[in-house]
This record gives C-alpha cells, structure tokens and sequence, in this order.
C-alpha cells in the first residue's frame, strides 16, 4: 500500500505556512482544511479498499501502523498559537486530523497500534479525564473499610499518567477506562474490609494491572496468610487457594503496562515456587525418621492444647519467672521445633510468634481453665 498522507502532510503545511504568514486571511485558510476534510474521507476509503483486496494480514497491520504513527507526528508538529485568531484556525486544524485518527480508531480496531502514545494534543485532554478519575474513586472508596493501601495502589495508576503524560499509550488510556468503570461498578456495601479487598484484587487481576506496586501487595497478602497458618499442610492448601484464584482469573484485552508480563502469569509462577519449597520441606519431615538412644529423633511433646493456647501458656511461664530462659526467640524457636499441639502436627515459628505476642481474651480464658483444672487436680491428690 503506498503512503496516503502525503497528501494530507502536503495540505497541512500549506496550512500552517499560510497561517504564519503576514497577510493571513481566515476565510482562504478555512476553505485550505475544508478540502483536508476530504483528503481524510479518501483515507478511510483507501484503507477499507487494502482490507478487502485479500493482502497478507502482516502487511495491512504494519501499513496501518505506519500511518497511524505519521498521524500522530503531524498533530504533535502543529503549534498552539499565540493569537486568538490563529488558535482558533490551528484548532480547526488539530480536530479534523484528530478526527481521522479517531475514525481510524473506532472502524479498524483489530488494527489500531494500543502501544502508539497519543498525540500531545489529546494528552492534555486526557488529563482531566484522569483528575475526575481520583476523585470519583477517592470518594466512593474512602469512606469504605477497604484498606488504603490498595486504594493508594488503584489511584498510582492513575497518577503515573500525570507524573509522565509520554507513557500515556493507547493501551494505557483503555486500562484506566475500564479500571475505572469497575471501581465505580463495585458494590462497596460490604462489611468485611477482607471480603471488599479480595474482591478489588480480583478486579485488579481481571483488568490486568500488572505494576510493581499491585504484584508487591499481592504477595504480601500472600505471605501474611502463610503467617496465619499452622502447618506445612494448612501452607500448602492456602498456597494451592491462590494458585487457583490466579489460574482461574482470566486478564482482559486491556492492561497497565503492555511491555510487561501479564499479572496473573507473574502470581502463578511466583506461587509455584513457593508451592515447590513447601513441599520439598513437607517430603524432608515426612521422611522416615532415624531413632538416638531409643528415642525417635522426630518425637515431640504432645499437647492437647491450639497453638495459640500453648504460646500464651508459656508467655505466663516466662512472665512470671517460672521459665527462666532470656531470649525469647531461641525458646519460640525450641517449643516449635519440639512440640505439636491437637491440631498441627508441625507448628509454624511465625504462627507461634504472632499468637505469643497478640494473645486474645478467648484465649487467655482458655489457658485459665486449663490452669484451673490442674490445680483441681492438685487439690484432689
């Protein structure tokens, strides 16, 4: 297919050399961009034509690039003005080529380059598309028990455009779109703040935005959950949740930041190395255990107590000096490496820590009965 915007590169020139010129007269100008109007017609018309002549698939979409790049070069070449009479001219000058490009835009979409950055002109456009953005999402979202850190995350996105308006692409400009349209669509009526944060991560993976920021998140919540769990099994299975969640989140056509891998292949490979470590070490404690001096070198203490029961047990042995050792992480250490509760055959160190140092009153009044109990049995004997 032969360049079609010489033509239009040619009359826009003459435009703008007309326009500095001193005997500028509006009305020879206005009839110069009437005659580019049609110009623009025979360019919808020529790509049409190159679509249905039956050429390489290739050959048309790298055409098509080629001339949409050239439009964009030419809009980003035409000067505001200085006089009111001439931004009035360059205006006209500037909707009808942005016309074209939209019209290119909106009846050849399967072709239209999404990685082209858009013109300068429509940047500043966008900008305050971008400004009503935050502040709609900032609104709705900031009066909800949603945790602030995704909502600063969700607004990054936006605030990356105004930061630097040459990352704006076509690619970009859609993600916002449609990240707005479901931020706003969301039903914020929830009173788990968990429950509207999972449901915002899942929209963020659906939209695909694939920033630093949002994968950073993301694992930490992973990892948080881990520190909740109390076994390497109880690990495995909320590690498997996740891989599921993110293999079954399929990313739309849009996304944050094309040149970068999508997000929901980012968690799963992420996950699947984590899935990996645990169970090589699930395999090494489920292997068979040698025995020293007659005692199993995997016996542990069997306590018919949670782990959150048991670490609040010996927090009290250690506040009150019934336990004398000092460091309290080499003893954390110890208990988890050498005991097991009813419920966890393997008990996690961070699990143990967390609940040592954040007892709840359930489970202060658990550990009293069972301090109760024994003294009844002391009372007895």
């Amino acid at each position: 297919m032969r360049y079609v915007l010489e033509d239009i590169e040619q009359q826009v020139h003459s435009v703008l050399s007309a326009v500095g010129s001193v005997k500028f007269k509006e009305p020879e100008i206005s009839k110069m961009i009437d005659g580019l109007e049609q110009e623009c017609s025979k360019v919808i018309a020529e790509f049409k034509h190159q679509i249905l002549s039956g050429e390489e698939e290739q050959c048309i979409i790298r055409s098509f690039h080629f001339h949409q790049r050239g439009l964009t070069r030419l809009l980003n070449r035409i000067p505001a003005g200085s006089r009111q009479k001439t931004k009035i001219v360059l205006g006209k000058l500037v909707r009808v080529i942005t016309g074209l490009l939209l019209e290119l835009e909106t009846e050849f979409p399967e072709y239209f380059d999404q990685k082209c950055s858009l013109p300068h002109c429509l940047q500043e456009q966008v900008k305050s598309e971008i400004a009503e953005a935050i502040q709609s999402i900032t609104e709705k979202y900031e009066t909800t028990t949603i945790d602030h850190r995704i909502l600063t995350i969700v607004t990054a996105a936006f605030e990356s455009v105004n930061g630097n308006p040459e990352t704006l692409s076509y690619s970009r400009l859609y993600f916002l779109r449609a990240l707005k349209q479901s931020l706003m669509a969301c039903d914020v009526r929830l009173d788990s703040a968990d429950l509207l944060r999972q449901d915002v991560c899942r929209m963020l993976i659906q939209l695909n935005y694939n920033s630093e920021l949002f994968f950073q998140y993301y694992v930490e919540q992973i990892h948080h959950a881990l520190t909740l769990c109390e076994t390497l099994s109880d690990k495995i299975d909320q590690l498997s949740y996740y891989f599921k969640v993110c293999c079954q989140e399929h990313t739309a056509h849009v996304s944050f930041d094309f040149k970068t891998q999508s997000i929901n292949i980012q968690f799963v490979e992420w996950i699947s190395q984590e899935l990996e470590y645990y169970r090589n070490k699930q395999q090494l404690q489920l292997s068979q255990p040698s025995k020293v001096d007659g005692l199993a070198a995997d016996f542990k203490l069997n306590f018919d107590l949670s782990v959150s029961h048991l670490a609040y047990l010996f927090k009290s042995f250690i506040e009150t000096g019934v336990v004398q050792n000092k460091n309290t992480s080499e003893l954390i250490r110890f208990l988890t490496k050498f005991v097991k509760t009813k419920k966890s055959e393997s008990v996690s160190y961070e699990s143990f820590r967390i609940k040592f140092y954040n007892p709840e009153t359930g489970t202060k009044d658990a550990v009293k009965k069972t301090l109760q109990s024994l003294l009844n049995y002391m009372n007895k004997n």
